[in-house]
């Protein structure tokens, strides 16, 4: 029995590709190269404002493509910030170069680099700690987290999808399978190679009610489609921001609540690089920083490679929320 038996009608956990070919009408997939165009997908929430419910519900909402851009609002005052690494991925950007990027992006939105301030003879004003995963790294479905993200439960994943998939039913769907899990799957299902431990059964169990078991696996994984590989994960150019209020963490360590996270994310069609999408990614996020989406806003649009040095401070230029202090050669 091969993996297509198990196929199901209206699954929701689809590549984003995948997802987008079936979306865009005459969509193709890029060509490669500076210039072409790129699936940009931004997904963003606010928890602060909304019940475990609502979260949920507006984080699985139904993918939009070409959405109409929200306006970029403003809060009353300055907010000052400091980022702090996450999970941080291989890719051609220096780590110091899309943090200047990001901050040139954030200050579309009100917020500012409290190091930058510093530097400048400023005294400190800390509001946001900002914790940046990054990179180009496997993944599936690039949308934020639909739990209560805290400073202590850090990743892209929360701690308890943290398992081998075969040990664990509540596997985080969003970060899809490798080739390797599917092949296991699919031998198992087809009752040839070892067997997982489903729920405890010995061996011989798990062996006589393969089918059964992969079944029941495929359905306690939200109705995700393993029928023909499509959900293997692919590789996706990525930036991920979790914004912690500073006196939350001062006060409650690692039970601080995230505030707001958003997930921005390209396929790396035909070996493209986080350099050559970083700042149309970037733009594409501005007014959606603190904000909520209805499932993934999906643009699709021009890029061109931007070429990213090493930060270099400017000492001569004092730093201020419209003037900041890092310059970066090119």
């Amino acid at each position: 029995m091969g993996l297509n038996c198990l196929k199901r009608v209206g699954c929701r956990g689809v590549g984003l590709a995948s997802t987008l070919l079936l979306l865009l009408p005459g969509c193709t997939a890029p060509s490669g190269g500076s210039g072409d165009e790129a699936h940009i997908s931004v997904s963003a929430v606010n928890y602060s404002r909304l019940s475990d419910r609502e979260v949920y519900s507006m984080v699985n909402g139904t993918p939009s493509t070409s959405p109409v851009t929200p306006p970029a609002a403003r809060p009353d005052k300055p907010l000052f910030y400091l980022i702090v690494p996450g999970e941080i991925y291989p890719s051609d950007v220096p780590l110091g170069a899309l943090y200047h990027e990001l901050g040139v992006s954030l200050e579309q939105r009100g917020y500012y680099s409290a190091l930058a301030q510093v530097k400048a003879g400023r005294k400190l004003q800390l509001d946001y700690l900002l914790r940046v995963h990054c990179g180009i790294r496997p993944w599936l479905n690039p949308i934020v987290r639909a739990d209560r993200v805290t400073w202590g439960n850090d990743g892209l994943l929360a701690k308890r999808y943290k398992t081998r998939m075969a040990s664990d039913l509540n596997f985080d769907l969003r970060q899809g399978l490798n080739q390797e899990d599917v092949d296991n799957l699919n031998r198992f299902v087809r009752g040839v190679g070892g067997t997982p431990n489903m729920g405890g059964k010995g061996a011989g169990a798990a062996a006589a009610e393969g089918p059964l078991d992969a079944s029941t696996f495929v359905g306690n994984a939200r109705d995700t489609d393993f029928g023909d590989g499509s959900i293997v994960a692919q590789d996706f150019c990525f930036v991920v921001v979790e914004a912690f209020r500073f006196a939350d963490v001062k006060a409650m360590d690692v039970q601080a609540p995230c505030v707001w996270m958003i997930f921005i994310a390209v396929p790396t069609e035909n070996r493209r690089k986080l350099s050559e999408v970083l700042a149309a990614m970037l733009k594409s996020a501005v007014p959606y920083y603190g904000e909520t989406t209805s499932g993934l806003q999906v643009f699709n649009v021009p890029v061109g490679k931007v070429l990213l040095g090493t930060p270099t401070e400017v000492k001569e230029k004092a730093a201020s929320p419209t003037s900041p202090q890092l310059q970066f050669s090119h």
